[in-house]
């Protein structure tokens, strides 16, 4: 019955990690973590870098949005031009409010800040007063354009306003044209920011861990299982503990505490031979 309680501990402690395997096994976990950090550094750059490119892709929207409408008003206030001085022209320009609307309320949604939404305030206001003096163009249509009351509502009355809406637009599309600009910025910048200090922390800890370990095993895991080496060999067949190294330290006292020992332990068992055969 002992004897297989013996073999049953005798089993169990041969499947149990050594010392070797316990460090090398947590420091094995601690490049896993490193690794795992750069790879959530990784995604998290991604993402960020995603969220980034939308913002930017944002951006160029709005400012075509911004071309757009400055383009769709530009034609518009020339076809003015040409209806009031050209005799052939027999049908009154017409403009597409519902598409601007639909550019104006977009760009309105795309810009944010105080500021940029209080300069798409003032593109409303300057675009509805530009309508209602356009309107004004079926009682200057079939006058003469030399006459100065024509020229006067388009120079003086008509294009004042334009040109202030056309402010405003450009104005708007600066707001655009910063922001991408500033977000361009931030991707470059986010780069450097999340990857490389991540790289760099992950590299150097990976290199200190794999240095420890070495430090660690050659230091204490290697003269450790050479002392058991030495002990097993004195048990087995009666040899001379004769392992040594210099560490000045605890494992190297333990050494040399387990040399005395074993040759004491030797010169007892001769002096006790010596005796038997006396």
């Amino acid at each position: 019955m002992m004897d297989l309680k013996r073999r049953v501990k005798r089993f169990f402690r041969k499947r149990k990690i050594g010392m070797r395997g316990r460090i090398v096994l947590g420091f094995s976990l601690l490049v896993l973590i490193l690794f795992l950090s750069s790879i959530i550094a990784v995604f998290e750059y991604r993402h960020m870098s995603n969220y980034v490119s939308e913002m930017i892709a944002e951006n160029i929207k709005s400012i075509n949005t911004a071309h757009k409408l400055l383009s769709s008003c530009d034609n518009y206030n020339m076809t003015l031009l040409t209806a009031i001085s050209d005799d052939s022209v027999k049908v009154l320009p017409g403009f597409d409010e519902e598409q601007f609307a639909d550019d104006y309320e977009y760009l309105r949604g795309a810009v944010s800040g105080q500021s940029a939404l209080s300069m798409a305030d003032s593109v409303r206001y300057a675009y509805s007063a530009y309508l209602l003096v356009a309107g004004e163009i079926e009682s200057v249509w079939l006058a003469d354009f030399s006459d100065n009351n024509t020229r006067d509502w388009y120079f003086n009355r008509l294009q004042p306003i334009y040109y202030r809406l056309k402010g405003y637009i450009d104005r708007l599309s600066d707001y655009s044209y910063n922001a991408l600009q500033t977000n361009s910025e931030a991707l470059q910048e986010s780069f450097y920011r999340s990857i490389m200090p991540e790289v760099i922390a992950v590299s150097v800890g990976i290199l200190i861990a794999f240095l420890f370990m070495f430090f660690i095993v050659s230091r204490y895991v290697s003269p450790i299982r050479k002392m058991l080496s030495n002990i097993h060999d004195y048990e087995r067949f009666d040899k001379t503990y004769t392992y040594t190294f210099e560490g000045g330290d605890e494992l190297s006292e333990l050494n040399e505490e387990v040399k005395d020992i074993i040759e004491q332990n030797i010169s007892l068992k001769r002096h006790y031979n010596s005796n038997r055969e006396d």
